[in-house]
This record gives C-alpha cells, structure tokens and sequence, in this order.
C-alpha cells in the first residue's frame, strides 16, 4: 500500500492497531460490510500495511503480529472476500428492500461467484495472498480414485518452494461442475490445506473435499442429490490463479438421492 493511498482511503476503527513504538498498522479485516476502499488508485502489496511513527522499522519488528512486515515471519493471510476494480463490478448492486420484501435474485451468485459467471476480472481475487517466495504446482492426484455418492473425496497436491528461503503456501481447492446451468456457480471453494518447504523442497499437501460440495438441492424432490458430474477439481493459489486440474466422476450415471443429507 503506498502512503499516498491512505488519506483517500476509509478504514473502520477496529482496524487500526497502535502499538508502543509509535506505529500504526492498518490491517484488512475479514468483514466486507465493515470496510470500503474509496480510493480507485489504491494498492496493496499485502494484507498488513503500517504507516508513521518513530523507530517505525524497529517499533514493527517488535510488534506482536507485525513481524510479517519485517519478513521475520511468512504472511498467512488469504482474502476472504473479492476486491472489485471498480464498484460497478459487485455482482449485488442493490441491497435495501423494497416495500418490505428484498429480492435475492443473484441467487447463488455472490462474492467471486458473481465475478466468475459475469467473466469480470476482480482487483484481488477470493483467496488472494503474497508471500516471501515463489511455488510451482507439481502433481495432482485422487487418492481415493473418483467419488462416490455420499462419501468425501481425498486429493494429494504436491508443490515445490522454488525461492530462497523457507514459505508457506494455502493450497486451494475448488470444484467446478458440468457447465450449461447459469444458476449454478462456476466454481466454488471445496477444500484448502497448508504446505511449508524449505527452499527447492517439495511439500504433500492431502486434502478432502466433502461429500456435500457435490450435492445440490433438488426443489422438486425436497431433497439433497449427487448429479452424476462430471466435475473437475482445480488447485491453486487463488480462484484466478489456477495450477492444476483433475476430472473426477462418480460411478453411477444418474443423479443419487442424498436422503441422508436431509434436516
């Protein structure tokens, strides 16, 4: 974030954070309704931003929390939430109900899902986050071979730190469907897991996507099904920026009723 950003920019209270060495650090809170970004110039280089102060280098190192500034510590922070380019680019323009009633009519299409279906290209993606060094995405495989109906689906994802110095990386999982129904997601959030490597190792992450990610709800049946797919898993460090992929599909060619899903 550069300084000049900050004046243009509106940050809650709860955000800002001093400390006893004069710094004051403003950090992204997870919370969208809380926060807005006025500024159509703003930058931000990582989730931690810290501005002013006497012995600011020193005052931050110290700092419980701040020492990812000073590069003591990996950031670990990924967006919980897509920051748009612009604000006509929120896929929910209107929010205020109109004679009592507020109409959900972006259905299932909020946040990166509305991004996605509308082909716009966010700011910062869902599941954006930096880091001190750099990863390849090797290999993807399905450990269990192929999902069933009711059951969770186990991936092995290997990476490889290819900087200099120790990383950690969120590797992120997300399950796409049979293309053709504009009312369903594109994709959506399945599964994530944390890899450290030292620099040039590779690191396993193994993660399980559950049963319910391939379910839908059925109006007709009043009930929870498994669609026969086929589905595809992405891997990668955000929703936009995608590794790898896999296919996978279940055995059975007809849609399975989840009765065991029901309330």
């Amino acid at each position: 974030m550069r300084e000049a950003d900050l004046p243009r920019i509106w940050w809650p209270q709860s955000s800002q954070v001093g400390c006893s060495h004069g710094c004051s650090a403003y950090k992204v809170i997870s919370t969208p309704a809380e926060w807005s970004l006025t500024s159509p110039s703003y930058s931000f280089e990582g989730l931690v931003a810290v501005r002013d102060g006497t012995d600011r280098d020193e005052g931050v190192r110290q700092c419980h929390g701040q020492v990812t500034v000073s590069g003591d510590a990996e950031p670990g922070g990924r967006l919980p939430v897509t920051i748009p380019a612009a604000e006509s680019d929120c896929p929910v323009q209107h929010a205020t109900p109109a004679d009592g009633v507020l109409d959900y009519s972006e259905g299932l299409l909020i946040g990166c899902r509305g991004f996605d279906a509308k082909g716009i290209a966010p700011r910062f993606p869902f599941g954006h986050g930096l880091g001190y060094t750099t990863w390849d995405y090797e290999a993807i495989c399905e450990v269990t071979g192929g999902h069933l109906a009711g059951r969770d689906l186990d991936l092995r994802v290997v990476v490889r730190n290819t900087g200099s110095r120790p990383g950690r990386e969120v590797v992120q999982a997300y399950l796409a469907g049979q293309p053709g129904d504009a009312s369903r997601p594109v994709r959506v959030l399945a599964a994530f897991g944390i890899a450290t490597a030292a620099p040039g190792e590779p690191a396993e992450v193994t993660l399980r996507i559950p049963a319910r990610a391939f379910a839908q709800w059925d109006e007709h049946l009043a009930g929870w099904i498994w669609p026969p797919g086929p589905f595809t898993v992405h891997v990668g460090r955000s929703c936009r920026d995608l590794r790898l992929s896999s296919p996978s599909r279940p055995p059975n060619a007809a849609p399975a009723l989840a009765a065991s899903m029901n309330p």
